[in-house]
């Protein structure tokens, strides 16, 4: 089998998931030839500059800090 091949300009795909307080997205990227999985977070908006959402390196779950209801969107 022959290894996927991605299109042109593209350094990443997420998936949606939902998960106990909501929906989030899991996937990676890869920027000069390094690979990284990322999590990510819609946030609550606390001004119009804020971002919308959060991307995060993930981390295997005994390392990872846990997730506050501040950091997802109910």
């Amino acid at each position: 089998m022959s290894e996927f091949q991605r299109p042109e300009g593209e350094i990443g795909a997420l998936w949606s998931k939902q998960g106990k307080k909501g929906a989030y997205f899991t996937g990676e990227v890869t920027i000069d030839g390094k690979t990284t999985k990322i999590v990510c977070f819609q946030t609550k908006k606390s001004s119009e500059r804020a971002p919308d959402y959060r991307i995060l390196k993930s981390v295997p779950r005994e390392q990872a800090a846990p997730v506050t209801d501040d950091d997802v969107v109910f």
